[in-house]
């Protein structure tokens, strides 16, 4: 999360409990599925933990050229592989 708000140059918060598929039971109770009696779910996770950028937009650049760099290169990279057909 800290390398986000750095790239980013922007707050990020999450929940204190980073692990929130857990709420999805939750949805599907609500709706009248699957579930007969209200599902245990973990707390809701209100405590937020923040990340502040504290990278400097020189080194923030560099970073992000560098990651475009990588996703170019990535690109078509199985063009010209021809796969054995079994």
């Amino acid at each position: 999360m800290q390398f986000q708000a750095d790239i980013l140059g922007v707050t990020v918060q999450r929940p204190k409990v980073a692990e929130t598929t857990a709420l999805g039971p939750l949805t599907g109770w609500s709706a009248g599925c699957f579930w007969q009696s209200e599902p245990k779910l973990p707390s809701s996770g209100q405590s937020i933990r923040t990340f502040e950028p504290q990278m400097s937009k020189a080194q923030r650049d560099v970073l992000y050229a560098v990651g475009n760099r990588a996703v170019e290169r990535s690109r078509n990279w199985e063009a010209g592989i021809s796969y054995p057909v079994s």
